[in-house]
């Protein structure tokens, strides 16, 4: 997202983050994925994409669910200084 400046679960290429794991042999059965972007100071963009991510019914369900029982969290900067988080959440 960050190299390609979009922001979106699917890239310009049709791909999401469920097929790149799958691609690269990571096997699951459910998985869920939470992104954020903003361009706030580094001592604060980090918990305003929480926040934001808690005051989303659907991104605070992925945190809160039980049944994921791994998480993998990835931080990209844009060339513009804008900040991408994805936090994939995964079981199986």
């Amino acid at each position: 997202m960050a190299t390609r400046n979009y922001f979106s679960h699917n890239s310009p290429t049709g791909q999401s983050a469920f097929t790149l794991m799958s691609s690269y042999g990571y096997r699951f059965d459910l998985a869920g994925e939470n992104i954020a972007r903003n361009n706030y100071p580094d001592n604060q963009a980090t918990q305003v994409a929480m926040t934001g991510f808690m005051n989303s019914a659907e991104h605070r369900e992925n945190i809160l669910d039980r049944s994921f029982n791994y998480v993998g969290i990835g931080l990209a900067y844009g060339a513009s200084g804008m900040k991408y988080y994805a936090v994939v959440f995964a079981a199986r």
